[in-house]
């Protein structure tokens, strides 16, 4: 079997979940098995650490620590060691199953591979050799790190979310698991102390993650916040103290007090909502005065107290004695592409630099001050800065991980972190594409009505429809994951990605050509709500013109009415009065063929005259024979006055 080297670590990662499954929950003893392979399979006499380090990572793909490798060696008594090297003595070699363990493990995730081609072949056509090393690759990543895929991911997340739907991602969740396990080795310098963390460490948090937890931005990311939360309480329980403290920097306070002040504007008719802001939706949603939106400020504000967060004491970052842990600098906002009402990001960084001081550890519970943030800009520069030491930020499943593997948690327990399920990390990668999707169609439609290529109608109306496309990771589910699919075509990943690239290329030769054409764009949603105007005062001037109308129709069908029963005073003058003046048979015609005429109709239909039926039917010709000719002179369409209103409830809909 020929495994590429992301396959060969998987299928290690799966045999590392099996070997704890079995029993063995000592790490050192776990890693002694794959050491045990690669000595026998190598037929390695002796040895040095430096090389078994290299081997680990040729044949499993595994990087680990090497002190880990020096005490997992200890665990094998078929190893000895002398001087420098390690001595193997063959004669005391027992038999193991790992080999087989690990090549059945291969097998099954060779399996699930094979039918991924398959799900992804049926929406893009046959793979070639390259395509499926590329796919490979990113379903490795996708399983064992906290990254997301590049060009497959919306089919690899759909793919498991399909898995999922008929209970046929057993393998899946292994690999995910083991992944964890082996996560636990990362940022910690003794994987055997599982004990309380007892040093103080300082959490910092980003409005994202505050808002998560109050459930602004969906149920799923409420509960991966809340899981944290708890996880956080259980280590200070266990460590007696509160070890860990969670803070938000002044900034994100200022930031929040702003997001519910904007919240105000948009209830009281001032501002919009924007189709991609969830948060917003949320906070306005059943909100009828500004002072709504106050009373769920106060709620919120509660809810971060309850959890144990407040906001940061105050410090002196830019004081002289600080200026040597400074990472902030105008070059830096330029590297790295920060929007000026977004310098936090750099901000933050650059606080917990000056709050380390020279703390270089890579150990995350000895860290002191550390960032919480699921913003991957911050994440990103976070790691540029750092490189192979200890980030300036992580993000919740980085924390999750680490703290669940200290508490000795396991897999036995019932309710895993949410954001351990691949299941629910598939949903939020999907969900995020969509609106990364539909953020590119609305530029793309804005520029398309700025160029005159379709009209305010046409751009309206896309909108309404892009409206209606988004979802929050909760909502995708299997039912709808093929429509999701379909949203979020490669073409349009592609647009994106190449506009996004050439943006940042030109950004200082065309800044003032951006700024210009921004300023020229016209805002989405002030062109749905002018265009509502538009449509009300039609319908305005409509319903007059049918209002003077309907008065005329009154008077003129009351006048008619009227006539009737003139005509039916004419009637009988003509049967007994005037026919006595005409000559006989005249007179004989109008004085018996006219009182009969009613009877005779009777008898000819088969049915009775009914005088008050006939009156009304009379009276419903002429209203609508008066009705119509009253309408076509005054110019009333009611048909399009029943088309405005709808069009109106529709737009006021989507405001």
């Amino acid at each position: 079997m020929c495994l590429n080297e992301e396959m060969k670590n998987v299928a290690a990662i799966v045999t590392f979940r099996q070997l704890y499954d079995d029993g063995k929950h000592d790490i050192y003893e776990i890693m002694s098995k794959f050491i045990e392979s690669i000595v026998i399979s190598e037929k390695k006499y002796y040895f040095e650490l430096i090389e078994m380090s290299e081997l680990l990572k040729n044949h499993y793909g595994f990087k680990i620590p090497d002190y880990v490798i020096k005490t997992s060696i200890k665990k094998l008594n078929f190893v000895k060691k002398e001087s420098n090297s390690y001595i193997v003595d063959y004669n005391q070699v027992e038999e193991s199953n790992f080999i087989h363990d690990y090549e059945a493990a291969a097998y099954d995730n060779e399996m699930v591979f094979n039918e991924l081609c398959e799900f992804v072949e049926a929406h893009r056509g046959i793979l070639s050799k390259q395509d499926k090393q590329v796919l490979s690759k990113e379903f490795c990543y996708f399983l064992l790190e906290d990254s997301n895929a590049d060009k497959y991911s919306d089919l690899i997340s759909a793919f498991i979310l399909k898995k999922a739907e008929i209970h046929d991602d057993l393998q899946i969740r292994k690999i995910k698991e083991g992944a964890i396990l082996y996560a636990g080795i990362n940022y910690n310098s003794n994987i055997s102390d599982r004990a309380a963390w007892k040093e103080d460490i300082n959490i910092y948090v980003e409005n994202e993650i505050l808002f998560h937890l109050a459930g602004y931005n969906g149920e799923v990311f409420k509960r991966i916040a809340s899981d944290l939360m708890t996880l956080v309480s259980e280590m200070n329980s266990k460590s007696k103290k509160k070890v860990i403290k969670v803070n938000y920097f002044e900034e994100v306070e200022k930031e929040i007090d702003d997001y519910f002040a904007k919240a105000q504007h948009i209830v009281k008719g001032h501002d919009i909502v924007s189709t991609d802001n969830n948060a917003m939706k949320k906070i306005v949603e059943g909100c009828k005065t500004g002072s709504d939106v106050i009373d769920k400020k106060v709620k919120f504000n509660r809810l971060i107290a309850q959890y144990g967060i407040t906001k940061a004491k105050e410090y002196d970052y830019y004081n002289e004695r600080n200026h040597k842990y400074n990472v902030e600098s105008r070059e830096m906002f330029n590297e790295f592409d920060i929007a000026d009402d977004k310098d936090r990001y750099l901000k933050h960084l650059n606080y917990i630099s000056i709050l380390r001081k020279n703390n270089n550890t890579n150990d995350l519970k000895k860290a002191r001050h550390i960032i919480l943030t699921e913003t991957k800009k911050i994440l990103s520069i976070s790691n540029s800065l750092c490189g192979e030491k200890l980030p300036f930020a992580i993000n919740i499943f980085t924390l999750t991980n680490r703290l669940w593997y200290d508490l000795n948690k396991g897999f036995g327990a019932k309710d895993l972190p949410a954001s351990f399920d691949i299941l629910t990390k598939s949903q939020i990668i999907l969900s995020s594409l969509l609106t990364q999707s539909i953020t590119d169609k609305y530029e793309k439609t804005k520029k398309e009505y700025q160029n005159k290529k379709i009209d305010k109608e046409q751009m309206i109306q896309m909108f309404v429809s892009l409206r209606e496309e988004s979802k929050k990771p909760e909502d995708i589910t299997t039912s709808n994951v093929e429509d999701v699919l379909e949203s979020i075509s490669e073409e349009d990943i592609a647009i994106y990605k190449n506009e996004k690239e050439k943006l940042r290329s030109d950004l200082f030769e065309r800044n003032n050509e951006i700024e210009e054409l921004h300023s020229d764009i016209v805002n989405k949603d002030e062109l749905i709500s002018s265009a509502l105007d538009e449509k009300k005062e039609e319908l305005r001037e409509l319903e007059e013109k049918k209002c003077r109308a309907d008065k005329k129709i009154k008077l003129y069908t009351d006048m008619l009415l009227l006539l009737i029963p003139v005509f039916f005073v004419i009637y009988v003058y003509l049967c007994f009065v005037i026919s006595r003046k005409f000559t006989t048979g005249v007179r004989i015609f109008i004085e018996f063929c006219l009182p009969v005429m009613p009877a005779i109709i009777t008898v000819f239909y088969k049915k009775t005259v009914n005088l008050q039926s006939l009156f009304q039917s009379v009276k419903n010709t002429v209203v609508k024979l008066v009705t119509c000719h009253t309408y076509r002179k005054h110019g009333v369409n009611t048909e399009k006055i029943e088309k405005l209103k709808k069009d109106i409830q529709s737009f006021s809909g989507v405001l």
